[in-house]
């Protein structure tokens, strides 16, 4: 009797086939520290599943990272709080990079301020 597993199947659909929209990007300044913000979401496939996504605030023309967190994500959703430097510059721009899968899905710039 062979069983068959559609589960997988769409597990597996669920990691090749994720794009990642950014819903926003925001400052939160606070007078201790910098508080970026970002909340995002994971579409397509089976978004019921836990998975991660790597997150990466970067600064300056040159992108130096700044910090790098592996962000939970469940039902196709994540967030991610990261504390900004005292040395950043207000004219300087910060991006954050999300990776899924090690795919580089879209980058946002956030002006610090």
């Amino acid at each position: 009797m062979t069983m068959n597993y559609p589960i997988l199947e769409e597990i597996e659909m669920f990691l090749t086939k994720k794009s990642i929209s950014i819903q926003e990007a925001s400052v939160i300044l606070c007078k201790e520290m910098d508080v970026l913000t970002v909340e995002g979401t994971i579409e397509g496939g089976l978004l019921n599943l836990f998975t991660t996504c790597k997150i990466e605030l970067l600064y300056g023309l040159n992108e130096e990272i700044l910090s790098t967190s592996r962000v939970f994500v469940y039902g196709g959703n994540f967030k991610y709080l990261a504390e900004i430097p005292k040395n950043v510059s207000p004219t300087q721009p910060c991006k954050i990079r999300v990776s899924v899968n090690k795919k580089i899905k879209q980058i946002v710039t956030a002006k610090v301020y």
